[in-house]
């Protein structure tokens, strides 16, 4: 259902495949906005989907809700997702030369398992795992940053068959990652 406008785009904090993710002003709050035009939507509503289910896990972006807008006459389905002040986990690495202290990756590395395997329990597999899709959330209490799983556009549900996870080869996730995985195993 198509609702009238109650926040207003901001500025760009992110593009990607399926969408483009807004930092947007709300009466309430200051929750980001990912966006796509609606014929292309069915990624961002699939995404939403799986973040309803995953709303108890404190290692996965929060989602507020969703809705339809219309700005000049084409309608974009919009998810409202909890905004990450400290950007990605890329971004920081970038920042940081390439280089990050051995505390902070271990912390960092616990968040996202604890993540994952939430994601796991509720059935889903992510398929883009990358720092790109690690939100960094800047601490309040200067306890150093959190990090979070984000971007769910193409995750799926394994199938199964007999008891047996049926497995079909597809690409799924970023091109330059494969490649460069596939590159380190040979």
């Amino acid at each position: 259902m198509a609702h009238d406008m109650k926040w207003s785009k901001i500025q760009v904090l992110g593009k990607g495949s399926y969408g483009t993710v807004y930092l947007a002003m709300q009466t309430e709050s200051v929750p980001p906005i990912k966006s796509a035009v609606f014929q292309n939507s069915l990624s961002l509503q699939k995404e939403a989907k799986i973040l309803q289910d995953l709303v108890d896990c404190p290692e996965i972006v929060h989602y507020f809700g969703n809705d339809l807008t219309i700005e000049s006459g084409v309608g974009f389905y919009n998810l409202q997702l909890e905004y990450a002040s400290g950007g990605t986990l890329e971004d920081l690495i970038k920042k940081s030369g390439g280089k990050l202290v051995e505390y902070d990756v271990q912390r960092y590395t616990r968040m996202i398992v604890k993540g994952l395997r939430c994601i796991h329990e509720k059935g889903y597999v992510h398929c883009d795992l990358k720092p790109a899709n690690i939100l960094v959330f800047r601490s309040k209490a200067g306890r150093g940053n959190a990090v979070k799983i984000a971007d769910f556009g193409i995750s799926k549900i394994p199938r199964e068959e007999n008891g047996f996870v049926k497995r079909k080869f597809c690409f799924r996730g970023t091109p330059h990652i494969y490649v460069s995985r596939i590159c380190c195993i040979r």
